[in-house]
């Protein structure tokens, strides 16, 4: 689980690869480790330590698709939009998914439980449909099992 943003654990985190040749990218992974997300109110302190702009922490933090900006939810579900999870019919499953956990892909839910992300390939295309509940790869998932994937694997709430 994610730690409690601090500025104080933060500074440590930045400091640690603070000597290392294209640091930021390796001190903003380990950020989003630690916290889930990256407060844009460390940009001044990162683009001062590596000697960028804050436009270019920006630009790098937009970049990358697992850079977040604000806290994830408690139950992260990542959803394959490619075309071979398509082809398997994942439509069917996406709208019991959106129905069931009471948000739309993209977004999350208001009480911070569960959030649907989008993602394209996950490298399991021969068994898609596929999804990604808090990390944990899940293949063949149709609108008859998606529920039961979820409530099984979901911290707090069940659905």
């Amino acid at each position: 689980m994610f730690r409690e943003y601090d500025f104080d654990t933060a500074l440590k985190v930045i400091e640690k690869n603070t000597h290392l040749r294209g640091g930021l990218v390796e001190t903003l992974r380990n950020l989003v480790d630690t916290f889930g997300y990256i407060n844009e109110e460390l940009y001044p302190t990162l683009a001062n330590t590596f000697n960028q702009s804050e436009a270019g922490v920006l630009g790098v933090v937009s970049f990358y698709h697992d850079f977040k900006t604000k806290p994830r939810a408690k139950n992260v579900i990542k959803v394959c939009m490619a075309e071979g999870c398509y082809a398997r019919k994942s439509k069917n499953m996406i709208k019991v998914l959106c129905d069931t956990l009471e948000t739309d892909i993209g977004e999350q839910r208001e009480d911070g439980e569960f959030e649907i992300e989008e993602v394209f390939c996950l490298g399991n295309c021969a068994v898609g449909p596929n999804i990604v509940v808090n990390d944990k790869l899940y293949a063949e998932v149709t609108r008859d099992n998606v529920q039961a994937i979820i409530n099984k694997n979901c911290k707090g709430n069940r659905v």
